[in-house]
């Protein structure tokens, strides 16, 4: 599958996967895809790859960071799931943050740091992260 973005601009993406039930892809918070895989995943061996044609374009690819594992649905606060609230956990916090606010859904992917399970990342939200931090000495 191959998507036009608009280029020189910053773009962020999100696969999700439902092993054989449903996959979903966003680029910036929008859907681009969904449907059913071809099989189960994660497998055996498992792989995402993603591309871009640097021989046929310029273009700049640069990875922020990549996750694979299952994001907590637990709005614990620990996006890891080493059982404490860190910076590393924080990182991925201020994304949902950044994302939401108060009525503001931002979806499946940040159930997590909805820590006051209202349906939203806000300000009650970091308040709580904030509470729950841990000095990981």
């Amino acid at each position: 599958m191959f998507v036009d973005i608009e280029p020189d601009v910053f773009h962020t993406q999100r696969l999700e996967l439902y092993g054989a039930s449903l996959y979903i892809w966003y680029i910036d918070g929008q859907i681009v895809d969904s449907g059913i895989p071809e099989g189960p995943y994660p497998f055996f061996f498992p792989v995402l790859v993603w591309g871009a044609n640097p021989w046929f374009f310029e273009n700049t690819t640069e990875w922020d960071y990549v996750r694979y594992g299952t994001i907590p649905n637990n709005a614990s606060g620990d996006f890891n799931g080493d059982a404490l609230i860190t910076l590393a956990d924080f990182y991925f916090f201020d994304e949902c943050y950044a994302g939401s606010g108060p009525n503001v859904d931002v979806g499946p992917g940040c159930r997590w740091a909805d820590m006051d399970q209202d349906g939203d990342v806000d300000f009650q939200d970091f308040a709580r992260f904030q509470r729950a931090f841990t000095d990981p000495k």
